[in-house]
């Protein structure tokens, strides 16, 4: 049999989160970020969920022929571009449009014959990872539009720190990129630059399109946010059984690094997918499990056993009993910060 390991998908959920945002952006161009198999949630999953999206932008050119599959007729935006030329065949092929971020892929738009390659410029506006600068878009679009069967069809930025938790005075604000976007950043057509924090918290950011990530699967891109308190719901559950149990004395340690350290006896129970590991508490009406990150422990109803496993935890008979560990009761931003990682990221 395979691993114990169960992730169930709360497609209406899903659907509720589009919704919520959909509230927020109004009739603007909403894609809906699947890459990563939607985020873990499962692609086909997205198809049905994100219906009323109007586009899915992702990584892999797989990933959208893999949607055009199960479904999905409309548009979809490839996020970093094309990676070589054997790319642009099924790109026009699928209908898929392209962001266009350095003159290497200019150079391979130039030397192919095309039938119709739909583009997006990215802009640089500081994050610094992938663009042109804004002062360069206008020689960009110059070029791209010189190439037959090439339609640019607007540019798109991203924000680095868009929460509202990250200091308006620092090097990557919100104000400060979109000053360094210039008059591209007042456009009210032809520009997608909001991503899910600038939906939630920067009515400011302008352009006719949004990609809504992290928050479509009901995670508050702010760690300092509940996404309760933003009208999110969590969609996804992560269970697993458990597969052994072993008593920690005192002063000893669990895991890799040794993150978790043991003050009282404590009886320590392994899941099948092995980290996070758990700690369970010796009184019967606390919180069993604990999260293996240095020095913490999740307060609260995070990853709690059944109350039928509790004794059996204490007498190590717990094999077999099934824990939860995201998307409970506990807020999960909570579980993310005190496990020494933004929410995001465990996604």
């Amino acid at each position: 049999m395979p691993r114990p390991i169960y992730a169930e998908i709360d497609i209406q959920a899903l659907k509720h989160n589009l919704a919520r945002l959909r509230e927020s952006v109004g009739d603007r161009t909403l894609w809906a970020v699947v890459k990563a198999n939607a985020y873990g949630h499962g692609l086909e999953n997205a198809v049905e969920a994100f219906a009323d999206a109007d586009g899915f932008a992702t990584i892999d050119l797989c990933d959208a022929e893999r949607a055009r599959r199960a479904g999905w007729h409309k548009r979809v935006l490839l996020l970093e571009g094309f990676f070589d030329e054997t790319d642009i065949e099924p790109l026009q092929d699928l209908d898929v449009e392209t962001v266009v971020h350095s003159m290497w892929q200019i150079d391979i738009l130039k030397r192919l014959q095309l039938r119709e390659v739909k583009v997006h410029i990215k802009v640089n506006s500081g994050m610094n990872r992938l663009g042109f600068l804004p002062v360069e878009v206008g020689t960009i679009y110059d070029l791209l539009t010189s190439i037959p069967g090439v339609k640019v069809m607007g540019v798109v930025t991203h924000f680095a720190n868009a929460e509202p938790s990250y200091l308006g005075d620092a090097p990557a604000s919100v104000s400060r990129q979109l000053t360094r976007m210039g008059r591209l950043a007042h456009s009210a057509t032809a520009a997608c630059m909001a991503n899910s924090a600038a939906i939630l918290w920067h009515p400011e950011v302008g352009g006719d399109g949004v990609r809504a990530g992290v928050a479509l699967y009901g995670v508050s891109p702010d760690s300092h946010i509940s996404s309760e308190e933003l009208g999110l719901i969590p969609a996804m559950t992560l269970s697993a059984k458990i597969i052994a149990v072993q008593e920690i004395a005192p002063g000893e340690a669990v895991g890799y690094g040794f993150g978790c350290h043991m003050i009282p006896r404590r009886f320590g129970g392994n899941p099948a997918f092995g980290v996070p590991r758990i700690c369970s508490l010796p009184k019967p009406d606390s919180p069993l499990i604990g999260f293996d990150a240095p020095r913490h422990e999740i307060p609260g109803n995070f990853g709690r056993m059944p109350k039928e496993h509790q004794q059996n935890a204490l007498s190590h008979r717990v094999q077999g009993a099934c824990v939860s560990y995201l998307f409970l009761p506990q807020p999960f931003e909570s579980v993310g910060t005190l496990g020494g990682r933004e929410p995001a990221w465990l996604v």
